[in-house]
């Protein structure tokens, strides 16, 4: 996602399905490759809800995303 801005980016991609072979039957671990964060996410919720996202003004991520150990 990239906030094109100089307001904070408040997104569920709900609305876009998460097609992922066995997304709910494992927790995930996702990190932005454009900065230093790193986020673990449920797959259960990764399925039913999306992915939750809230980026500053001008912000970017770019998520790779694997199954955690």
């Amino acid at each position: 996602e990239i906030t094109y801005g100089d307001w904070s980016s408040d997104v569920c991609s709900s609305d876009l399905p998460l097609r992922v072979p066995e997304l709910a039957q494992h927790n995930w671990v996702l990190c932005n490759q454009l900065g230093a964060e790193t986020y673990e996410r449920s797959g259960d919720t990764l399925a039913s809800q999306g992915l939750y996202l809230d980026l500053p003004g001008f912000g970017a991520q770019l998520l790779h995303c694997e199954p955690s150990p």
